[in-house]
């Protein structure tokens, strides 16, 4: 009997917890110490969409709103007696937009012997209607992005600032246009219909106003970010 019994006894020195099958690790989900994160971030289009709107439309009204008083002061110094309010704001529409590099177009149409229509063109850039207005820009946006965390947030109120100045800036080239028929005395008397022959429309062009405005802004504001 005590020979059977001192058989079954575990060996001396052994632990019989040893023997029990030991579980598998439980796979982790996190990334192990030392690696690299190699999940890329989904891009939140809403919140691009979102944004600082209401900043980006007060920088940009507050920078076309510069550019328009400038050319109107320049168009009410260079006008002639009995110009007209039409032609008035035509050229200061002319002035501002040509200030970030709009183009005056001018579509002729003439009668007699001989009839013709075209358009041409002529950029010219009232350098300090440019200048006074991207201070005023600048000013502001730095003003409105100093508490911005990332650039991200920065560049992307330039983006929607650049966006809606050239809004600005086109509404009032389609808008403002007038023709050579009651150019008023003085240098308006000798580009009229009577006195050279043909008749013309003119205007600030909107497409050129829209894109290069938008263009010139944004980099201005993208560059101020970055200094």
């Amino acid at each position: 009997m005590s020979g059977a019994q001192g058989s079954s006894a575990a060996p001396s020195g052994v632990d019989p917890r040893s023997e029990s099958p030991v579980p598998d690790p439980t796979p982790s989900s996190s990334p192990r110490a030392g690696s690299l994160d190699t999940t890329t971030p989904a891009f939140d289009w809403r919140g691009a969409l979102r944004g600082n709107w209401l900043g980006a439309g007060l920088v940009a009204v507050a920078t076309a709103a510069t550019a328009g008083s400038l050319g109107l002061v320049l168009a009410l110094l260079a006008k002639p007696d009995d110009f007209g309010l039409a032609n008035i704001l035509t050229l200061a529409t002319i002035l501002s937009t040509g200030a970030f590099g709009a183009d005056l177009t001018a579509d002729l149409q003439a009668s007699g012997l001989l009839e013709f229509s075209g358009s041409g063109s002529i950029g010219f850039f009232p350098f300090t209607v440019t200048l006074v207005s991207l201070a005023v820009a600048v000013l502001l946006f730095r003003r409105i992005t100093r508490a911005y965390n990332t650039s991200l947030a920065v560049f992307g109120d330039a983006a929607r600032t650049a966006l809606l100045f050239g809004v600005c800036l086109a509404l009032p080239a389609m808008i403002f246009t007038s023709d050579n028929e009651e150019m008023g005395r003085g240098w308006g008397a000798d580009i009229d219909a009577d006195s050279l022959g043909f008749e013309a429309e003119v205007g600030a062009d909107p497409l050129g106003a829209f894109l290069l405005g938008a263009i010139i802004l944004g980099v201005i504001l993208v560059l101020s970010a970055l200094t």
